[in-house]
């Protein structure tokens, strides 16, 4: 009998269908895009299919099964061929190298989202967060929490009698959230024991043979194959390989994990452009004409149906009406993409593991802002971009005032931008917000490494 892939990819050489891949890091805004091609001539919207937690032995296949199955049930209900199927997936929930070559092939175009690497992982960090309380593994005393935060954190608003009934884990959360402070947190958040998908022995067999390429070394000073199959959480004890953790720390992220795709999507014939997040909630129309060119695709006709919409995760998880609206209940209720509404939290208000990484994210998200197939409204400038204004809180504002980070990286990377006025526009952007001083010295570090070919320049999109 064949496989699941082999029937899927006999239907797209057949042209009995025909997929739409979008990748991205999490938190980029890929699932209110991913609504947003609701507006498309396509059949389904499949969010995060690979998010197999409750199959990660059989990751790979349930994947595929899950995909035949929402393409078999469409077939039964229109007999128009070809089927078209929009796949939004994240990047680390796919293993770079043969795994993620195998899915670009049954894409007929790829696409790659990216957002503000600071704005996308302060979300995440919420999402993580909530998650593990959702899925009741969250931290319930003030002692249990106190493995999770580094050590001398500031608990007093902490209590193991809340009249409420919440956990010690959630007060915290709710304090972070609302004061915008996130350094308490130790990297524990990223090696819990529900990210199930993480320990699949394929997964990380492909992700520490590609740490191991990108460091020169055929692998590590140990045989990491004893290590096939650990658990996240079981990766924080003393005698786990500090080499092997590294890559997991850096992969939650997202950025890592772009990294490492980036070369096989920037090769593959299906790859059509490069979108960032903040251009698409600037210009929505233009940009989703601009997307829709790319991709192929046209607004759906008025007596097509609306195409279902299916994400990827679990039994158990979808079983739990909060966790699948905690996920993407805001983007699902209303896929509009609306305008920038947040500046990024001070440097200092991350927590330090991801401080000691965020020069490497910035290069990668850099790379793929500057690159040739990236979607720009034509006739837009970066200056345009940077002092467009809109509604926010207190009043009109710019782009420049309200997210100077990202402002400052486009300045940083714009081609239409002479050397003198880049250089006042930098200058500028820095005197506006002295607050954001360590991110500018981190985008400055990070375009030096680029240029010298030492960071990032692993995206030729």
């Amino acid at each position: 009998m064949s496989s699941a892939y082999e029937i899927l990819k006999g239907k797209v050489d057949a042209g009995e269908l025909e997929l739409f891949l979008i990748i991205s890091p999490p938190r980029t805004g890929s699932t209110r895009l991913g609504i947003l091609l609701h507006e498309a001539d396509v059949n389904a919207v499949m969010v995060e299919p690979a998010a197999k937690f409750d199959k990660w032995e059989t990751r790979v296949e349930s994947t595929y099964e899950d995909i035949l199955q929402q393409v078999e049930v469409l077939e039964e209900k229109s007999p128009e061929r070809p089927i078209r199927i929009v796949v939004k997936e994240i990047t680390q929930h796919i293993a770079p190298g043969a795994e993620c070559e195998q899915l670009l092939d049954l894409a007929k175009k790829t696409s790659v989202l990216v957002r503000n690497p600071v704005l996308a992982l302060e979300s995440h960090i919420l999402l993580s967060a909530e998650i593990l309380s959702v899925l009741d593994s969250d931290p319930k005393t003030k002692d249990e929490l106190k493995e999770w935060v580094i050590e001398n954190a500031d608990l007093s608003h902490v209590t193991d009698n809340h009249p409420e009934g919440k956990s010690a884990w959630m007060q915290h959360v709710e304090y972070m959230e609302k004061h915008r402070d996130y350094s308490s947190l130790n990297e524990k958040l990223w090696f819990t024991p529900t990210n199930t998908l993480f320990r699949s022995p394929t997964m990380q067999e492909a992700v520490w043979t590609k740490h191991f390429e990108r460091k020169k070394k055929v692998e590590g000073p140990m045989s990491w194959r004893d290590y096939l199959g650990t658990p996240l959480d079981s990766m924080l004890s003393p005698d786990f390989p500090k080499q092997l953790r590294k890559p997991y720390k850096r992969r939650q992220g997202g950025w890592n994990a772009l990294e490492d795709l980036v070369p096989t999507i920037a090769s593959h014939p299906s790859y059509s452009c490069a979108m960032d997040f903040s251009t698409m909630q600037l210009f929505p129309e233009q940009s989703r004409d601009a997307l829709f060119l790319q991709m192929g695709l046209h607004e759906r006709a008025p007596d097509m149906l609306p195409p279902v919409i299916k994400t990827g995760y679990g039994e158990a998880e979808v079983a739990n009406p909060d966790y699948i609206t905690r996920m993407f209940g805001n983007a699902m209720e209303n896929g509009a993409i609306k305008p920038p509404r947040k500046a990024p939290v001070p440097f200092s208000a991350l927590p330090r593991f991801m401080q000691n990484e965020l020069k490497k994210d910035f290069a990668i998200y850099m790379d793929v802002l500057s690159a040739e197939t990236m979607i720009n409204p034509p006739g837009i400038s970066t200056v345009d971009v940077l002092n467009t204004e809109f509604s926010a809180s207190g009043g009109t504002k710019t782009f420049q005032q309200v997210d100077p980070v990202s402002a400052y990286i486009r300045a940083t990377i714009a081609r239409d931008m002479t050397d003198e006025s880049r250089l006042s526009k930098l200058e500028a952007i820095r005197s506006e917000s002295p607050l954001f001083k360590e991110y500018f010295d981190l985008v400055d570090k990070a375009q030096k490494k680029r240029l010298k070919g030492k960071e990032g320049n692993s995206s030729h999109l």
